[in-house]
């Protein structure tokens, strides 16, 4: 059974292995289930550039649009925010549903608090 992170210096070696020699931005290599990604550092700067770019994305927020059901449509969609972000598409999907669940975490504690 593989760990799902791998500790820093197995990861080294790993990726001196895989021959990957230049990491884009202030991505840093991690490993799940055997697949190589970049996890993304993410500053209060590129979350709000984030948001902004997710919310001219009508297509992956809202449901009325009409290609909101299109796969490819949304997959295209978030491959543009991914592009800008030099990072892939499950990147900014993990992002965009971390933040979700962090917006309705502040507001459930916002809402606990009121009453």
């Amino acid at each position: 059974m593989r760990p799902s992170v791998l500790p820093a210096d197995m990861l080294a070696a790993w990726v001196r292995l895989r021959s990957v020699t230049q990491l884009p931005g202030d991505a840093r290599p991690i490993v799940t289930a055997g697949i190589f990604f970049y996890d993304m550092e993410w500053d209060d700067e590129k979350c709000l550039t984030l948001i902004n770019l997710y919310h001219e994305k009508e297509v992956l927020w809202n449901p009325k649009h009409p290609n909101h059901k299109s796969r490819p449509k949304r997959f295209d969609s978030l491959n543009e925010i991914a592009n800008h972000f030099n990072t892939n598409v499950s990147e900014i999907e993990r992002k965009i549903k971390n933040l979700t669940s962090q917006y309705y975490r502040e507001r459930k504690r916002v809402k606990n608090k009121t009453l």
